[in-house]
């Protein structure tokens, strides 16, 4: 079901931009990589960690952050620190499913347009981006209700 563009421009509105998706490397004093540290970090909490743990090291090892230009979660994702939406897009595969059955799922408890979150706007943005015809193609239970919810509530803000 496709959305008429007040509505998305609506959702686009409402939907806040997400952090990049960060990781941290553990390098040795020659600079070779170490390890690479578990999680995923927006910028600022993967520079505080990195700092934390350099001095857990005492200068024998240092950490550097990287911005993850293909993150291995293609899921919705949050940082492993402070929780905020990073940019993980949406990427069609075995748990695009459950990530717009999710998006269903909370539109069904949203009361007004209102209502609807900026972490959950951009999860509504992303699926109406470039992924919209293919989600709706292989998920077209789930895209119907989206697309018919997102209409009815934006028509009642509308009309009151």
């Amino acid at each position: 079901m496709k959305l008429s563009e007040e509505i998305r421009k609506a959702i686009w509105q409402l939907s806040e931009t997400p952090a990049s998706v960060c990781y941290i490397e553990k390098h040795n004093g020659e600079g070779s990589k170490v390890e690479e540290i578990d999680g995923d970090y927006c910028h600022a909490c993967a520079t505080k960690k990195a700092g934390e743990l350099d001095g857990e090291c005492g200068g024998a090892y240092y950490h550097q952050v990287y911005e993850e230009t293909m993150p291995e979660n293609e899921q919705f994702s949050h940082c492993s620190e402070c929780g905020c939406p990073l940019d993980a897009a949406l990427i069609v595969n075995e748990f695009a499913e459950d990530s717009i059955q999710d998006v269903a799922d909370e539109l069904h408890d949203v009361k007004t347009f209102a209502d609807i979150n900026g972490y959950l706007a951009w999860r509504i943005e992303q699926l109406l981006g470039c992924n919209e015809e293919e989600a709706c193609g292989l998920f077209p239970k789930q895209m119907n209700y989206i697309g018919r919810r997102l209409t009815n509530i934006y028509k009642k803000q509308k009309e009151g």
